[in-house]
Order: C-alpha cells, then sequence, then structure tokens
C-alpha cells in the first residue's frame, strides 16, 4: 500500500529518534556547560570541580581531620 507512494512508515520512526537525540544532547549542553562534560574527553567543567573541592573539605572539617583555622584558610583559598 504504501511502497508504490514512496513513503516508508518506519521513516517518521527514525525522523523521532534522531530529533530525540539532538534534543537530549542540546539539553546536556546546557545543563554540564558543554561538549565536553563526561563525553568525548572526560574532564567535568571548572565548577563541577570547585564544588567537589568544596565537599570534600567539608567532609574533612566534620570528620575532624581538620580543624576551623585550616577549613576557613581552605574555603577562601577555593572562592579566589
Amino acid at each position: 500500500m504504501w511502497e508504490h507512494h514512496g513513503f516508508h512508515p518506519f521513516g517518521f520512526i527514525i525522523l523521532a529518534l534522531l530529533i530525540m537525540l539532538l534534543v537530549f544532547k542540546i539539553m546536556a549542553y546546557r545543563r554540564h556547560g558543554g561538549w565536553h562534560y563526561g563525553g568525548f574527553n572526560g574532564h567535568h567543567s571548572r565548577f563541577d570541580g570547585k564544588a567537589e573541592a568544596e565537599a570534600i573539605l567539608m567532609r574533612r572539617f566534620a570528620s575532624g581531620e581538620i580543624d576551623e583555622t585550616e577549613y576557613t584558610r581552605l574555603k577562601e583559598f577555593l572562592n579566589k
């Protein structure tokens, strides 16, 4: 039925999947600040590194590994 008109019903499915993939990639790009996030070269953005460093610093302070003076000094260093 469809073949003699040159229309293939799976063409729309493939096109819809490609559009969904493109939308997903654009959303990931905007959310993470670039194509590099967890993908092509495996590097995280600078913001993610800073957030991770602050979390580590907070854990070290909470566990008693560093005192309040050292915590404050390192926190100020990270925020420069």
